[in-house]
């Protein structure tokens, strides 16, 4: 379990989440689920110069992507 992810360590926590261990939860702020994964890319371009590589790295982790919509 991660914490809040807001930068560089994006990538950490995508590479521990490909290791081949069930499971694994973080928290990311935005204002859509899309937008989260797009915020979590950007994060993880950060710790890269090639944010194709973090389209890469989460898009198999798959998992549930859960937005809380404000009303």
């Amino acid at each position: 379990m991660v914490g809040e992810v807001r930068g560089g360590e994006a990538l950490d926590l995508l590479k521990a989440w490909n290791t081949g261990h069930p499971g694994g939860i973080a928290t990311i702020h935005a204002d859509s689920a899309r937008q989260g994964l797009d915020r979590l890319e950007q994060c993880v371009s950060e710790a890269t110069a090639t944010p194709n590589r973090a389209h890469r790295q989460w898009h198999p982790c798959g998992g549930v992507y859960d937005s809380n919509a404000r009303g």
